[in-house]
């Protein structure tokens, strides 16, 4: 990614209130804000719904760690890249996650990032 410097986790594994594990492409922290990042990207229509098909389940059944208002920001960064997502399928994230384009990325960094420190204090890995 081409971002400013945002301290971030790959692979995050979360519990959901089902027990099912699940695991986040990003865990990104900024200024005290945590931000939970899915990345969706198909290479087929069929790919692109299971996909979000899947991103849908993931973010229902991790829905309790935002109940009191204090939880991660959650996001479904769609890469739009290689050509446009149907409207239906953003729609179907869209009560559950904000809605990021790859193509847009400085409304997506403006998400991750709050004053993001320019150094990782944690010692974690950076966005670049």
């Amino acid at each position: 990614m081409s971002l400013k410097r945002v301290p971030f986790e790959s692979k995050y594994c979360l519990e959901g209130r089902s027990g099912e594990k699940w695991t986040v492409d990003y865990r990104t922290s900024a200024e005290g804000a945590t931000s939970l990042v899915w990345l969706l990207d198909g290479d087929s229509k069929s790919a692109a719904r299971q996909r979000v098909e899947q991103v849908v389940a993931g973010w229902y059944d991790l829905r309790h760690l935002k109940e009191n208002g204090d939880g991660p920001a959650t996001i479904s960064l769609f890469d739009d890249t290689r050509g446009e997502w149907e409207q239906e399928l953003l729609r179907l994230v869209e009560p559950l996650s904000e809605v990021a384009l790859w193509s847009q990325r400085d409304r997506f960094e403006q998400m991750l990032v709050r004053a993001a420190p320019t150094t990782d204090e944690a010692g974690g890995r950076l966005l670049r």
